[in-house]
């Protein structure tokens, strides 16, 4: 009997580059919460400054600067992190969509191979040679959104499957991929209708 595999050309430019960028350092690594967290009691503690202070004690003073730290900071990190995945998707040359990788999924392991310029004849993509493998249960996640699914090999390495691009339809890649993890390294974050 013939193992089934789903073989995956991924084609990425920048805004599949730039989802997938929000995605894993505010969403999956918490980057958001912590931010908040950071934030809002300089901005809360800014408001009873305010709210209590007066002149002779210069409340204002101390709340316009619990104020420009509790937003400031914030805003030059959102716009490093931006400035930076804009360059990065510069870098990688994702201003149109170009094959960056393959992805076999097959039943015992996850297969990986960097796309090689000028190998592919046609445009095809090249089958999974010499490239990573990762067994299933060595797997690190699954994080499923609707432009794409995050297939984590390891903590910090991840497979940006975009939709659309397999095989098979998305749902039957989705319902492959769980066949193959445990539930609890599955992650659905579609928002729901």
């Amino acid at each position: 009997m013939a193992e089934k595999s789903i073989l995956i050309p991924v084609r990425l430019d920048a805004a599949a580059f730039q989802e997938f960028a929000l995605f894993d350092t505010f969403l999956r690594r918490g980057t958001l919460r912590r931010i908040a967290l950071f934030a809002g009691p300089l901005l809360a503690a800014a408001c009873v400054c305010f709210a209590f202070g007066n002149a002779a004690n210069q409340g204002a003073l101390l709340g316009g600067v619990l104020l420009a730290v509790g937003l400031v900071l914030p805003a030059v990190y959102l716009l490093n992190f931006f400035k930076d995945v804009k360059t990065k998707s510069a870098q990688l040359g994702l201003d149109k969509p170009k094959l960056v990788y393959t992805v076999r999924l097959g039943e015992a392991e996850v297969s990986f191979c960097p796309a090689h310029p000028g190998k592919a004849p046609g445009g095809a993509a090249p089958a999974p040679q010499g490239g990573a493998n990762t067994p299933w249960p060595q797997v690190y996640g699954a994080w499923r959104t609707r432009e794409a699914v995050y297939l984590y090999t390891a903590e910090n390495t991840a497979c940006l499957l975009p939709a659309g691009q397999a095989s098979v339809p998305d749902g039957e890649l989705w319902a492959f991929i769980a066949a193959h993890l445990d539930p609890k390294k599955l992650h659905d974050r579609r928002r729901r209708p």
